[in-house]
């Protein structure tokens, strides 16, 4: 949906490693008119995202949870100076307050390290499991 909105010039670049997800993404994407302006990455993010240049206006964080702190620190580098980075599933069933798992504890610790970075501004959002909006101060 966010492809739909954009302008002709405007794009999507979404990475996935799932090989079930690839090929249920590519089929929605021929169906749609607006398709084109989505270009799917195959592989796994952590390796992909240093192929990117940037700037980059909206960047949404939903990979790997223990690597969310890998993926904040480049993204900040990929970021547009008006550019927001939206990251889901920041309260993991609520489990980040009394991390029992290392995925708890991994998303326990993002939110600390945004909640407490002056390079940023951000508000996290508890609905469903959890949002935080980020922008650049």
């Amino acid at each position: 949906m966010m492809a739909e909105e954009l302008p002709d010039d405007g794009g999507v670049i979404t990475i996935e490693m799932n090989l079930k997800f690839q090929e249920l993404a590519e089929k929605h994407f021929d169906e749609i008119d607006f398709g084109r302006k989505i270009k799917l990455l195959k592989g796994n993010a952590r390796e992909l995202i240093d192929e990117f240049t940037g700037p980059f206006d909206l960047i949404f964080i939903d990979a790997d949870k223990v690597s969310y702190q890998f993926y904040y620190e480049r993204s900040l580098e990929l970021l547009s100076a008006n550019g927001l980075i939206v990251v889901d599933n920041v309260l993991w069933n609520g489990t980040v307050l009394n991390p029992d798992d290392q995925k708890a504890g991994a998303l326990h610790q993002f939110n600390e390290t945004v909640a407490n970075d002056d390079r940023v501004a951000q508000v996290l959002l508890p609905l469903r499991d959890g949002l935080t909006l980020i922008r650049k101060k």
